[in-house]
């Protein structure tokens, strides 16, 4: 499930922290972009559910909707429970992508989208009113993952930040650096602690002018429940 919401006063991002805490429980993890405001707002939110917070700067205002779901797949990873805290008009372009509509974006106002549905959407200033038949429809519209949150095995995996790295072409492209450095950006995204095929670092070599990019990525591990210690073992 996504959760968007816009960025809000520390009032108002207690007030929907609280609701989200009551609703769902925790996130998998939060992430912002864009602005001072979006950055203390999801660290507000993101403590009452007990999520890790990221600023990511491919969600940006300036960024497109096919640029900022690229970088939530990447570093949401695994996670299957994503907030984002975020301003329009990138909330309002994630938005129409996904239900083809728009939201009136108020200061705390937070959406819940599966697949291509709008499970609810509620305000802040709804829950300081004390409308209970806003609460309630709100959550009776959350059953379906209520139920589905209830029939996970639960113990089975935890989540995890992973650093990962990747290996950026300098001037030129692909056409204008050797060999080496092509096969090492073929590779994409790869954990902190590998090594690319040719180098362990950039520059790869003399006049060379790619860089490494690190990222950090949300990454989902499984306990072994036949191993009799204490570590955790990942599931293949």
């Amino acid at each position: 499930m996504l959760y968007l919401m816009a960025p809000a006063d520390a009032q108002q991002s207690r007030i929907t922290a609280r609701f989200l805490q009551r609703m769902i429980g925790r996130v998998d993890i939060t992430l912002s972009g864009g602005s001072d405001a979006c950055l203390m707002c999801s660290k507000i939110v993101a403590d009452v559910l007990g999520s890790s917070a990221l600023d990511t700067p491919g969600l940006n205002t300036s960024s497109s909707a096919e640029t900022a779901n690229k970088d939530i797949a990447f570093i949401a990873g695994d996670a299957e429970e994503i907030l984002l805290v975020i301003e329009s008009p990138l909330l309002d372009a994630l938005v129409e992508t996904r239900i083809g509509c728009r939201i009136d974006w108020k200061p705390g106002k937070v959406a819940a989208v599966g697949g291509d549905l709008l499970h609810w959407v509620l305000g802040p200033h709804e829950l300081l009113d004390d409308e209970q038949d806003a609460v309630l429809e709100a959550m009776s519209k959350l059953g379906d993952t209520l139920i589905e949150n209830l029939g996970e095995a639960k113990g089975e995996y935890y989540y995890e930040l992973a650093l990962m790295k990747r290996w950026l072409l300098g001037d030129g492209g692909r056409s204008g650096n050797c060999d080496l450095c092509v096969e090492n950006a073929d590779e994409g995204w790869i954990p902190e602690e590998s090594t690319f095929p040719n180098a362990d670092d950039a520059p790869g070599h003399p006049n060379c002018t790619c860089s490494v990019e690190h990222k950090e990525r949300r990454v989902r591990h499984y306990y072994d429940d036949d191993e009799d210690d204490d570590f955790p073992r990942f599931r293949k």
